[in-house]
């Protein structure tokens, strides 16, 4: 299969719904990982205790933030 065959299987396959769902998804977990790990690292101490504390906080609500954006975006390709 050429890249061309391959394009245009893709692109008859997915309509403009599904491709607005995904850049808006994109957009979301970009902006939701960058912006909170340095949130959290951002309220950090100079201790170095609460470095490390900081970090697993931070990358806590990355991983809840990645679910909600998941089960949101499954809801909203449902409906």
């Amino acid at each position: 299969m050429s890249v061309n065959e391959y394009t245009n299987v893709l692109l008859k396959s997915a309509n403009f719904y599904d491709i607005v769902i995904s850049l808006i998804k994109c957009s979301t977990f970009g902006f939701f990982i960058t912006l909170i790990p340095i949130r959290f690292g951002m309220q950090a101490s100079n201790e170095l205790t609460s470095i490390p504390i900081s970090v697993l906080n931070g990358m806590l609500k990355v991983f809840i933030a990645i679910v909600l954006i998941e089960v949101l975006s499954l809801i909203l390709s449902s409906i």
